[in-house]
């Protein structure tokens, strides 16, 4: 129902209410950054680290770093989207299954 209390009836309908409700909600549409802030928003976000920083940070995480951790993240979280919690990995990581041998693998993939 609209703000004048016309239901809608159809998905056309219920689709074009939507739209209206979160356009009301939302506001005007995202607009292209002008030009003249340009100067002003590079301003603030130029960063330059040091080599030595950009070294570490390109690093490749080594198995240990990659134990280290996952140990210390909370137990009942997930890390990953496969909805296994960390403690899942922590018990698994120096089974007959070799986790650590295949997250080694997985983060080198990911990294090269």
């Amino acid at each position: 129902m609209d703000l004048q209390g016309i239901v809608a009836s159809t998905p056309e309908e219920v689709g074009n209410l939507t739209v209206c409700h979160f356009k009301a909600i939302l506001g005007l549409p995202f607009t292209a950054v002008t030009p003249h802030l340009l100067p002003l928003v590079q301003f603030f976000t130029v960063y330059h680290c040091s080599e030595d920083l950009r070294l570490t940070l390109a690093k490749i995480p080594s198995a240990d770093e990659i134990m280290k951790t996952l140990f210390k993240l909370n137990p009942n979280k997930s890390p990953w989207p496969d909805g296994l919690t960390s403690r899942f990995y922590s018990a698994a990581w120096h089974t007959k299954l070799t986790l650590s041998a295949q997250l080694q693998e997985s983060q080198e993939e990911f990294y090269l």
